[in-house]
């Protein structure tokens, strides 16, 4: 064996030569020192200790202890070094060569010819104690387990790592050592054979499974299965009660035993897993049966108010780590490909998410188009019946796919929740699944014609010149004359708005009910404009208010919470005093996203305050929007 010149190395090395975890410091300093004179001239590594090794040594030392791989310890005048992993190493190296002592018992303190300290072992007193740590396994960091059997079988050290699948091998080795030498199969079988009635053939060939395979057995005893858990159940009771009737034990007969013992409790331990799972399945699938009701789409805080028929909530059946793995495996479990069965699906508030059942996707999409229509085309006659009253147009009158695009901006701003499914490309691969499985689609989820979704228009079987021919309907006759309809608009868009200094006398002394009713139309006009250009301005999923908070997080960099609302609160004093003197001297000037755009500009660049502010696009559009805002209120 090459000896290593690293000092890790060296004291692993005698440690084991001096069976003990302690190494005396002086002692282990010449044996050093020798081991340098002897070593130095053939591995240039072992020069380094020929001189002044003790500076070397606590040098070293002092990174091994920093890393945890050694202590030192006081207790002697020269001082010792404990090496913590001497027993997990001892016993790491006995369980490499117990393939060749299958015959014996487990590895134990006796064996080996050792005493453990109660700082380095934690004990297992019994079936129970055992299912315990199976289950948190990963409780306390103490590398050996004591196995304790019951009375006359000993006891068992193992290393932590290997519970409960490695240990649990081993021991169906020492089971089939054991039945072969015993020649006692054909013993089993007759004894077992009431236990499992009408199972012949599976105990022959479970049986013919531990002598041929044993590592196989583990896994169907991992799993839980019926069959597998009354096989290990009856056959490690049997084991054990043929041993404990013989009157001397030999060391076959203990290692038999406790291979019986630790299969039983492992058996049982996997046997609880799968009634667990199989309630956790039941209750997981009531919750998904929930999800598949109307509305279909679930925030997680309606999901967590799911009940079962009895009435009693789910939450309080299933963890909080039950959940979350269930939540996972739906978003992210792909068969063959397809895509997962659960969605996150975002909603028109900022923050909102919601969960939707892959196959409800389409229902929902019915659900929503429900209504649709009417709110679209009423949305679109009264827009259009505005614009003609004032004699004016846009593209969308006169071009298809202007109106389209106008069709779908209604859309999103009066049904955002159907938009959201409509543009979510995931429509279109549950689509093409349905048509891949060979099912009959629904008539109203063909909305695909050659990869490509249905436009607006189409969806909501709108045709622009019918929409244009409903909003004339309602206007006064003379309209529908194009002669004079162009002679009004002509001169209109030539002539400016008056003062009220210039208004006929008549007008003037109107009765105060006119005034009123004038007031109130001028008023509905500038709130129409104002949520039209608030409509143009807000990006696709926010709503006014929630994009203002998103822009104020973007240009108020304050630290200190206060400070910060401060400056908002200025900032929104300053933009309302602008707005209202601007207000007064454009009384009679109509409302226009450009004129906002440039009031805001000028805002922020001629105020030195808010000029010096950083992310100056982000405070500019936040002006606009907040004076926007401050115009739609008006009453």
């Amino acid at each position: 064996m090459v000896l290593r010149a690293d000092l890790y190395s060296i004291l692993v090395f005698y440690a084991n030569n001096n069976n003990s975890p302690y190494v005396d410091i002086q002692p282990f300093l010449e044996f050093l020192g020798k081991n340098a004179a002897r070593l130095a001239d053939s591995d240039p590594e072992w020069a380094r200790w020929r001189n002044d090794r003790s500076t070397k040594f606590w040098s070293d030392l002092s990174v091994l202890v920093e890393d945890e791989k050694c202590k030192l310890l006081t207790d002697t005048e020269d001082g010792r070094v404990y090496m913590p992993n001497y027993y997990p190493d001892l016993l790491g190296r006995a369980y490499q060569n117990i393939d060749n002592e299958m015959d014996q018992p487990f590895p134990s303190e006796e064996s080996l010819r050792i005493i453990l300290p109660e700082t380095q072992v934690r004990n297992l007193n019994d079936s129970n104690d055992i299912i315990s740590y199976l289950k948190s396994p990963q409780e306390g960091n103490v590398p050996v387990i004591r196995i304790m059997f019951p009375v006359g079988f000993g006891t068992a050290l193992v290393l932590a790592h290997m519970l409960p699948q490695q240990l649990t091998e081993m021991a169906m080795y020492k089971i089939q050592r054991f039945i072969g030498r015993q020649d006692t199969k054909e013993f089993l079988v007759q004894k077992l054979s009431p236990q499992l009635q009408g199972r012949d053939y599976y105990l022959h060939d479970q049986i013919d499974q531990i002598m041929l395979n044993p590592r196989e057995c583990f896994k169907a005893l991992s799993e839980g299965r019926e069959l597998s858990y009354l096989f290990w159940a009856h056959f490690c009771i049997l084991l054990k009660n043929d041993i404990k009737m013989k009157k001397n034990f030999t060391s076959e007969d203990i290692g038999a035993f406790q291979s019986a013992h630790i299969i039983e409790v492992v058996n049982n331990h996997y046997k609880t897993l799968s009634l667990k799972q199989q309630e956790l399945d039941m209750i997981f699938n009531t919750l998904e049966a929930q999800l598949a009701k109307p509305p279909y789409l679930y925030s997680l805080d309606e999901i967590i108010k799911f009940k079962n028929p009895k009435g009693m909530l789910l939450a309080g059946q299933y963890t909080r780590d039950d959940f979350e793995a269930w939540l996972k495996k739906k978003l992210s479990k792909s068969v063959n490909n397809r895509l997962p069965d659960l969605f996150i699906i975002n909603g028109p508030e900022k923050n909102e998410r919601n969960y939707l059942l892959k196959s409800k996707m389409f229902p929902l999409y019915a659900q929503l188009m429900f209504g649709a229509r009417n709110r679209i085309k009423d949305g679109l006659c009264k827009h259009w019946g505005r614009m003609l009253l004032d004699y004016r147009s846009e593209p969308a009158m006169e071009n298809d796919k202007d109106f389209d695009r106008l069709v779908a901006r209604f859309a999103r701003r009066l049904l955002p929740k159907l938009t959201i499914i409509l543009d979510d490309p995931r429509l279109y691969l549950v689509f093409r699944e349905m048509e891949n499985s060979g099912k009959e689609i629904p008539m109203y989820a063909n909305i695909f014609v050659k990869g490509q979704r249905l436009s607006y228009s189409a969806l909501f079987f709108l045709r622009r010149k019918d929409i244009l021919a409903e909003a004339r309907l309602f206007l006064p006759f003379w309209y529908s004359i194009p002669f004079l309809t162009a002679i009004i608009t002509f001169f209109k868009n030539l002539s400016r708005p008056k003062t009220a200094q210039e208004l006929a006398p008549e007008i003037v002394a109107a009765p105060a009910e006119k005034e009123e009713r004038e007031d109130r139309d001028e008023s509905h006009e500038i709130r129409s404009s104002a949520e039209e250009m608030a409509y143009n301005l807000v990006p696709e999923g926010y709503s006014l208010n929630s994009y203002l908070e998103d822009l104020e997080a973007r240009w108020s960099h304050l630290l200190d919470r206060k400070a910060r609302q401060d400056l908002v609160t200025d900032v929104k004093a300053l933009v309302k005093n602008y707005v209202r003197a601007n207000m007064k001297v454009q009384r009679n000037s109509e409302i226009r996203s450009t004129m906002i755009h440039e009031m805001a500009v000028n805002l922020v660049s001629r105020t030195p305050a808010l000029a010096s502010l950083s992310s100056r696009d982000a405070l500019v559009r936040y002006c606009e929007l907040y004076m926007i805002k401050l115009i739609g209120n008006i009453r």
